[in-house]
């Protein structure tokens, strides 16, 4: 009997220190309200007379990257050495001065992303191959044939867990809470300043955002699992999805582990 009491609390304590060691996922998700736009739940449409830029904020830290849609029979080029992400004050370049590789044998495009000024952006660093390789300098303009679009993207909006004391950290799904924000209290108002040209005569315009509420979830609010077919057939494996995908939000992926104590 002495020793079943001690397999019981041996396998009682294996049990809990297993569940407490396991990390559990959380997300904060963030809602941006854009000014003089058209929101739907794919995209956040700028437009004036000769073009229209849109946006999807969704995914990790938030892509402030737009496509540029002229709408004219004529060509417009975008100025970058005159366009800008700016947050909080603080302008970071779209036009970076770098130096491009390209080849003549088959070459891939490879993404990462890197820190800029506390800010992270995309970069496309280009696998070549070890013969005929070519560098260029980065273009100061993007040329936009009519009635065609470019993506333009550098730039995520924030990548650092924001901390308050009225935000539990690590909420269950009866614990969920968001803070409210209005444009002069908001920890992040942000925009794209875009200059462009069309027959020599250049527009400046401004795509302007700020943060208007903050929530954190645990992983099972937000993500769901699906069956998956091809051809008919479903795959053994089921998909992780968001169960939300709004084009004015965007999340930061964050986890809990053992020595996380306090909310």
């Amino acid at each position: 009997m002495k020793h079943t009491v001690t397999l019981i609390t041996l396998f009682i304590f294996l049990f809990m220190y297993t569940a407490s060691s396991v990390e559990k996922n959380y997300f904060q998700v963030y809602e941006a309200v854009p000014e003089n736009a058209e929101l739907t739940d794919n995209s956040i449409k700028f437009e004036d007379e000769n073009c229209q830029i849109t946006y999807n904020l969704w995914s990790e830290g938030g892509d402030i990257g737009f496509n540029f849609l002229n709408t004219t029979s004529e060509y417009i080029t975008i100025n970058k050495e005159k366009s800008f992400f700016i947050i909080n004050g603080f302008a970071y370049d779209y036009y970076l001065n770098r130096i491009q590789g390209s080849t003549s044998n088959e070459s891939v495009l490879k993404s990462s992303s890197s820190v800029y000024n506390g800010y992270r952006r995309n970069s496309f660093s280009q696998a070549l191959s070890a013969s005929n390789s070519v560098s260029f300098q980065e273009s100061t303009n993007e040329i936009i044939p009519p009635k065609t679009l470019k993506r333009i993207s550098e730039y995520r909006i924030n990548s650092t867990l924001l901390r308050n004391c009225d935000l539990l950290r690590f909420p269950s799904k009866n614990e969920i809470m968001s803070l409210s924000y209005s444009k002069e209290n908001s920890p992040f108002v942000f925009s794209n300043l875009i200059s462009y040209t069309m027959n020599d005569k250049e527009f400046l315009i401004e795509n302007k955002f700020h943060i208007s509420s903050i929530a954190n979830y645990p992983k099972g609010e937000l993500v769901t699992k699906i069956d998956v077919e091809y051809c008919g057939e479903k795959r053994y494996e089921k998909e992780e999805v968001f169960k939300q995908n709004e084009a004015n939000k965007f999340y930061i992926r964050y986890t809990r582990n053992s020595s996380d104590f306090m909310h």
